[in-house]
């Protein structure tokens, strides 16, 4: 029993409409992994700069111009200022850390990944944030 005509029931070029859809598949993969190392070039930069930023305030025992100085020069070197919270028993207006006293840094930054760039449309984009936590002790003793 024929139902239709002969021209539904052909599957001849099948086969190439699977191989041009697997090959859009396979190129959006490539495309997508060539971003990714922008990702893990962000994070090891915020990684050295959390522990170069905590050391310096490790050897100043305050936040100083010192300590301000290191974090610009980092920020210019690595193109981006990842934003800094400052947790521990600072005390003073000049925020000084007594000796012994444990201190904690977070950096954060956000990494926009271009996902696709169609012609018709604006960019899809993924945002993906990093952050480095890293925890120290002054070694900066203060008399009163």
């Amino acid at each position: 029993m024929n139902i239709g005509p002969k021209w539904l029931k052909n599957e001849r070029g099948e086969f190439f409409f699977d191989i041009l859809i697997g090959f859009m598949i396979l190129i959006s993969v490539i495309l997508s992994l060539l971003a990714l190392p922008e990702l893990f070039i962000k994070k090891q930069e915020i990684d050295y700069m959390a522990k170069t930023i905590a050391r310096r305030l490790e050897i100043e025992g305050e936040l100083n111009s010192k300590v301000d100085d290191v974090i610009n020069d980092l920020a210019f070197e690595s193109g981006f200022m990842p934003s800094i919270e400052w947790n521990g028993n600072f005390f003073g207006v000049s925020n000084r850390l007594q000796i012994r006293e444990k201190f904690s840094l977070t950096l954060t930054h956000t990494v926009r990944i271009k996902l696709i760039d169609p012609a018709f449309t604006n960019p899809v984009y993924l945002d993906i944030p990093i952050s480095k936590s890293v925890y120290g002790v002054s070694e900066v003793y203060w008399k009163n």
